[in-house]
């Protein structure tokens, strides 16, 4: 059996590419999923168990909460790569959420998730450093994809 890895994206200084990158690109670059610390933030205690069920093997640290209080107070004590959040929450929206990290947290990447996007919301949601957005309803398979894009991620497949 050999291994073989599958380059996916490459995200390097804004611009994404696919196809063959050098050993020195990888080792300056690549982030692998499984080292990813994320904290998802929904009100949907389904969809925050599900998303939690498909990423526990694939990711170093996934932690899901309810509201973007609770994610301010996990950011407090502990380290993300990624914060996944929804817009519609209870108390403090997503966009709120994503202007107080953006203080905080300036180069922390961001994923905004919501049913309700349009041009004024991602406006501002571009301002307080959301660069990733994803439709609701959406399936674990598009998050990971996200993750692959905006963390300069390479995936690795053991193929025959």
């Amino acid at each position: 059996m050999h291994i073989h890895v599958i380059y996916i994206h490459l995200h390097t200084y804004n611009n994404c590419r696919e196809g063959p990158i050098s050993k020195d690109e990888i080792m300056a670059y690549t982030k692998n999923l499984e080292t990813l610390r994320i904290l998802f933030i929904d009100d949907d205690h389904l969809l925050r168990r599900s998303m939690g069920y498909y990423f526990r093997n694939k990711v170093s640290t996934f932690i899901a909460v309810e509201t973007a209080e609770q994610g301010l107070q996990r950011l407090k004590t502990e380290i993300f790569d990624v914060v996944i959040c929804d817009y519609r929450l209870p108390g403090m929206d997503g966009l709120r959420f994503f202007e107080n990290l953006e203080e905080t947290h300036p180069g922390l990447n961001k994923i905004l998730v919501t049913a309700y996007l349009r041009d004024t919301l991602e406006e501002e949601a571009k301002r307080s450093g959301v660069r990733t957005f994803i439709r609701k309803p959406f399936d674990a398979n598009e998050i990971e994809s996200a993750l692959v894009k905006i963390g300069g991620i390479v995936k690795k497949r053991i193929l025959p």
